[in-house]
């Protein structure tokens, strides 16, 4: 019986034993035997092979770092590319520059017009240019907008100082003694000079303040005198104070402050300037609704007229209410005229979509005159020492008055109102060949 229990061990260790043995067996051997001997060198041809690849294996593994110091002009034609269909999207759907709210001009419409008619190779060209000139509005934009902000912060940080002048114009304050440090510069007499004749002293002496101050000031100048009446005259000696007050976006408002008077009841009458999201220059100005007491609406006139029936023959006299010019109709609302030129070349000049196009850019005129000239230099154009903006483009546009003078004083219209200056200025052109 024992005999019969070892014959399992013994047929069962070997086969279990048997692959550690070859295991040991053959590490042992690789152990005693020496290191194999070293191929003879090959033929120079398979060395050549090698070599070729070699050079090959190395080339391949360089390509990375190759890629990775290529020359910016390959990115940057990865980046025209890409251009190309971001052009071309926008192309298809109608996006533009700018973003919501932004009008495609008539330049990139006829742009794109004329670029699809391309050939397909030579089209990425001049997509690729408009590209670049989008990028370049992108920058002027960004710069405009820059400046706005800069001109903000500008008339924020004016807002005491023009609360101080508007105190001491109105006799609210005697001057502090810091806005007397250089007192001592005004002692000295000039013979050559004189206080101007508008300029009352009595009435400066026996009042407090400065009587009549922005009436003097807004009269002195001659881009606005000849909007000024002699009514007008009579109720601006009741204005106090003048200021700007920007609003959202390129909108700001001119307000013009009255004390008590006896023409209308409006303690403020105010003027604003509205300039669309994605536009340049105004379009449309909201003034106040002036609350005129009985008979004494300046803007206004009554007239009598006798009207005869062709019938009876008898006749009748008739009363009629019409308007006059008057700086107060500053404060009317308007709209901007047409952009398009055929409109008002089919525009007698006694329309009345003609008149209302002359109103809104003597409006323009108005308020580009007081924000940039009587606001900031009130003082100089009270006492009438302030050469007027308007002297410059009279001197500038010849003593003639030739057609081609007044073509070249365009030039020194600011931006604003200058196209509506060459509009109008190609409206009369075109009238005075018709009658020729």
């Amino acid at each position: 019986m024992e005999q019969n229990n070892e014959l399992p061990k013994t047929t069962e260790e070997p086969a279990v034993k048997s692959e550690e043995t070859l295991q040991t067996a053959e590490a042992e051997t690789n152990a005693v035997l020496p290191p194999p001997a070293a191929p003879e060198d090959p033929k120079p041809e398979a060395a050549e092979t090698g070599t070729k690849e070699q050079e090959v294996k190395e080339a391949a593994s360089a390509v990375p770092s190759a890629q990775s110091e290529a020359p910016a002009e390959i990115s940057k034609s990865s980046e025209v590319d890409q251009a190309v269909k971001t052009e071309e999207t926008k192309a298809a759907t109608g996006e533009v520059p700018g973003g919501q709210g932004h009008k495609e001009s008539e330049e990139d419409v006829e742009f794109k017009k004329v670029v699809s008619h391309m050939p397909d190779e030579v089209k990425p060209r001049f997509v690729a240019l408009k590209y670049i000139t989008d990028k370049r509005k992108e920058l002027a934009d960004k710069l405009e907008e820059e400046i706005r902000e800069l001109e903000r912060q500008f008339d924020l940080d004016c807002v005491p100082l023009d609360k101080k002048r508007e105190e001491l114009i109105n006799g609210k304050r005697d001057p502090m003694a810091e806005e007397l440090e250089k007192a001592g510069e005004f002692d000295m007499q000039h013979p050559e000079a004189e206080v101007p004749a508008d300029i009352d002293i009595e009435e400066l002496k026996k009042s407090k303040g400065v009587p009549g101050f922005w009436k003097t000031a807004l009269r002195n100048s001659e881009a606005l005198i000849k909007f000024i009446t002699d009514e007008d005259a009579k109720v601006l000696d009741h204005l106090t104070d003048i200021r700007k007050e920007n609003l959202e976006g390129k909108n700001y408002r001119l307000v013009f402050k009255f004390a008590p008077n006896e023409f209308f009841t409006n303690e403020e009458l105010v003027k604003t300037i509205i300039v669309p999201e994605g536009e340049t220059f105004c379009q449309e100005t909201q003034g106040t609704e002036i609350e005129w007491k009985e008979g004494k609406n300046v803007t206004k006139k009554t007239i009598k007229k006798k009207q005869k029936n062709k019938k009876t023959k008898a006749t009748r006299e008739v009363t009629k209410t019409v308007d006059i010019d008057s700086f107060f109709n500053y404060f009317k609302s308007r709209k901007a005229p047409p952009k398009d030129q055929d409109e008002m070349e089919d525009m007698d000049e006694d329309d009345e979509a003609m008149k209302e196009i002359n109103a809104f850019e003597d409006d323009t005129h108005i308020t580009e005159e007081i924000e940039d000239e009587i606001i900031p230099n009130a003082i100089y154009y009270y006492f009438g020492i302030m050469e007027d903006s308007s002297d410059e483009s009279s001197q500038e546009s010849g003593d003639d008055g030739s057609d081609s003078d007044h073509k070249l004083s365009l030039i020194h219209i600011s931006e604003p109102t200058r196209p509506l200056y060459i509009s109008y200025a190609v409206f009369c052109l075109k009238k005075k060949k018709k009658k020729k």
